[in-house]
């Protein structure tokens, strides 16, 4: 097995470890405080991030469109020498 093929499966398996351990602990948390069932725990913690990446993401997105349209606006000489 080439080192590229190794590194990519112990990055997978670490990946794997890491999203069971995060998923995991808030729901043992949230299981404690609110008394759902563990299954359900884990599912809303899942979605609850889940959205709130996706929010993150397109928040990310439009911070960095306006900031693009502004500068391609306000510098008309740039628009010239773009790529």
């Amino acid at each position: 097995m080439t080192s590229r093929l190794v590194a990519s499966i112990a990055f997978s398996v670490q990946m794997i470890v890491y999203m069971g351990v995060v998923l995991y602990a808030p729901a043992i948390a949230l299981e404690a405080v609110t008394g759902l069932p563990k299954v359900y725990a884990i599912l809303s913690v899942g979605l609850v991030c889940t959205f709130y990446s996706t929010i993150g993401g397109l928040k990310a997105v439009l911070i960095t469109d306006v900031f693009q349209v502004r500068l391609n606006r306000d510098s008309p000489w740039l628009n010239s020498y773009s790529l």
